[in-house]
């Protein structure tokens, strides 16, 4: 091989030695320019955004010595205890939260349990400083409820048992949950 072709051969390793290092280097770079944006991104979402949560009550009332206030927003799954009322009347039964401060309110979630002695609620109405919603919930588990509405008090009260449904002491309610954004 003459010296010439050395020369080439040598001058070629290096430039793609040079070309590979470099297209390498721009490679990492981008890489790490792209995860800091994303970072960024990231970080001006979660500061704009404001987190769905469980909201809790810092007060609540009801028709019973507040005994359905305790079961009812406990967030014990474990427990059996339903919404009760005296003397068979859970049509017109009425629980009253208020919320620390205005809340934005996305949905709430009733959880119907019945047990064989339990009353089935049919029509369920929510309330709050500006609406009545009233809905219909399904046989059992657990009925989604969009609110949608900055509040900070909420009524809820049982509007209609089915027709078929017998009067018991036990509404068939056994949870609350309230899931919103603080405002």
């Amino acid at each position: 091989m003459s010296i010439n072709k050395k020369n080439i051969a040598t001058v070629l390793i290096i430039v793609v030695f040079v070309i590979g290092f470099l297209l390498g280097d721009y490679d990492d770079n981008s890489e790490l320019d792209y995860l800091e944006s994303y970072d960024e991104m990231v970080e001006a979402v979660e500061s704009t955004e404001k987190v769905l949560t469980k909201l809790y009550p810092s007060g609540c009332t009801d028709n019973e010595d507040a005994v359905n206030c305790e079961v009812l927003f406990d967030n014990d799954y474990r427990t059996t205890d339903n919404w009760t009322v005296v003397g068979e009347k859970c049509e017109d039964s009425v629980v009253e939260v208020t919320l620390e401060g205005m809340q934005y309110v996305e949905f709430v979630v009733i959880d119907k349990f019945l047990k064989s002695t339990s009353s089935n609620v049919e029509k369920f109405a929510v309330e709050t400083t500006t609406s009545k919603k009233i809905f219909n919930l399904n046989n059992e588990g657990q009925n989604w409820i969009d609110i949608n509405e900055e509040v900070f008090l909420l009524k809820f009260s049982i509007e209609s048992l089915y027709e078929s449904s017998q009067l018991s002491e036990d509404c068939g309610i056994s949870e609350i949950t309230i899931f919103g954004r603080d405002s």
